[in-house]
């Protein structure tokens, strides 16, 4: 949210993709948001191809319990 044809930084971009991460993708209840997918952000701002099953799936099981 800057200035109008302003670049997004790279620590922006991480910034953002954090919180999606905990706040859409991998909801929970909890006011705090998990450091556990900071690393994960990083890795999809650089590009890498992650496969992301085991983790939502591990993660859905967490919360249902």
């Amino acid at each position: 949210m800057g200035i109008e044809g302003t670049e997004v930084t790279d620590d922006e971009h991480v910034a953002f993709l954090f919180y999606w991460l905990n706040a859409i993708l991998f909801y929970s209840g909890s006011v705090q948001m998990s450091k556990l997918f900071l690393s994960l952000a990083a890795l999809l701002h650089k590009g890498k191809v992650l496969n992301l099953a085991k983790l939502l799936l591990g993660h859905i099981f967490e919360e249902l319990g």
